[in-house]
């Protein structure tokens, strides 16, 4: 026996609001619990009042460049571009 377009369209439709208030419902209860996580986090471990993050000199150039020449193949065996040791 099988069912008619329509049948099927409505039940698919119906399942897919279902799933998407559980998801909706789900994903509050994980964000609400990040949320709890993160304010304990940072009321156990505050951040001292004379802390100041050292400041990026200019020129600073700190990013991590490979050491792989441009067109050698990595560990991969992957040619690289001189784009990618940026």
């Amino acid at each position: 026996m099988s069912n008619s377009t329509t049948v099927v369209i409505k039940r698919a439709l119906m399942i897919m609001v279902v799933c998407w208030i559980v998801g909706r419902v789900i994903g509050g209860v994980a964000q609400s619990t990040v949320d709890r996580q993160i304010i304990a986090y940072k009321k156990a471990n505050p951040i001292p009042p004379d802390y100041h993050p050292p400041a990026a000199t200019e020129g600073d150039d700190s990013e991590t460049v490979s050491s792989t020449p441009a067109g050698a193949d990595n560990a991969n065996g992957v040619a690289t571009s001189s784009a990618a040791n940026v």
